[in-house]
């Protein structure tokens, strides 16, 4: 390869074995998840956008991923062989931390969707997923040994959450801590080149609005309650990845909790026996081109609860057609529990 070229894809293999994180369950450790995950990458070296720049990111990559979730006990035995097999497909990014001569470490997150074959409404002894289809979450440590001019050795760390945000009721999700060694190719030399997307986000402090429109699931029923989440906040621009951001955010319910009809109407956490609810957050948001990664924690300011709930937080993302306008989605959560996940239109001032 010529010195002025530098291979812009690449394709790992790492077989996976992992456990399911139930400190309840006695048998935790032994519930080994074996698996595999295939990432094909998109070397980022020679762009020039800020947040590139100011994240240190490598290379972004589409993930095939599989478990084997046969062999779970579940929650003391009870949920014993009812999980089945997840395939799974995300999004990553590889953010460089530290380099030790030629070994890298880095973060890589990743979100996505994964089809899991059995659920509560298939094998009821599944107390964990309602659903087939499920939210993907993972998060990485890596580290990258070169073997030689385009192979490496990949070893990581990583905890991977599937759920599905309170869409089908029971919904606890499935986490597990997993390790993986792989092997990594590099290839598809290309002149070296510097460039930077088109797209250029508001250079200033803004004003925001979100609206959206979700679901939370009924327990043990394929019902549900609608809901809709509505944010309006101030953003103060730190630099051109970061913001940081305070807002009023409310929910309005379509349904109420009725005592007359306890099982039908209950939403655990997010159960109100009023119509809104309202609170104030604070928080940030990363900003990657016409994408926005937030997150908020807030006070209630108003809410009716049936579990006298007083703190909140959300996280989300978006996406921006243009720098005033876009789509968002946004997970609502009580403590560790989602409430229900919106999507819907952001529009910045």
């Amino acid at each position: 390869m010529r010195a002025q070229e530098i291979p812009r894809h690449s394709l790992s293999f790492s077989p996976v074995l992992g456990t399911h994180l139930l400190p309840e369950n006695d048998h935790t450790f032994n519930d080994p998840i074996p698996g595999l995950d295939i990432v094909y990458g998109f070397n980022l070296r020679g762009k020039e956008d800020a947040w590139i720049q100011k994240l240190r990111a490598r290379e972004f990559g589409l993930a095939l991923t599989f478990r084997d979730l046969n062999r779970l006990d579940g929650h003391l035995d009870t949920s014993a062989n009812s999980f089945g097999k997840a395939y799974g497909i995300s999004a990553s990014l590889e953010f460089e931390l530290a380099a030790a001569g030629p070994v890298h470490f880095y973060l890589v997150p990743s979100v996505g969707l994964s089809y899991i074959s059995k659920n509560y409404f298939t094998h009821p002894d599944n107390r964990f997923i309602g659903s087939h289809l499920n939210q993907l979450l993972k998060a990485a440590l890596q580290m990258e040994v070169p073997l030689g001019e385009n192979f490496s050795a990949l070893a990581n760390f990583h905890v991977l959450h599937l759920s599905n945000g309170g869409f089908n009721i029971p919904n606890s999700g499935i986490n597990t801590g997993n390790i993986s060694v792989g092997i990594k190719s590099r290839f598809g030399p290309e002149p070296y080149r510097k460039t930077r997307d088109n797209f250029t986000p508001l250079e200033r402090n803004t004003f925001e609005v979100l609206a959206g429109i979700g679901r939370r699931g009924v327990y043990e029923s394929h019902d549900g309650f609608f809901k809709s989440g509505l944010y309006a906040g101030y953003n103060y621009r730190l630099n051109e990845v970061l913001d940081l951001k305070a807002g009023l955010n409310a929910v309005y319910y379509y349904s109420v909790f009725d005592p007359q009809r306890h099982r039908e109407t209950y939403q655990h956490y997010g159960t109100s026996y009023d119509p809104w609810r309202l609170g104030l957050s604070l928080g940030a948001a990363v900003k990657m081109s016409r994408f926005e990664v937030k997150g908020l924690f807030g006070r209630y300011l108003y809410y009716n609860s049936f579990h006298d709930i007083h703190y909140y937080w959300n996280s989300g993302l978006s996406y921006l057609f243009t720098p005033h306008l876009g789509l968002q989605s946004t997970l609502h959560m009580h403590r560790f529990q989602a409430d229900f996940v919106d999507l819907g239109f952001i529009v910045k001032l």
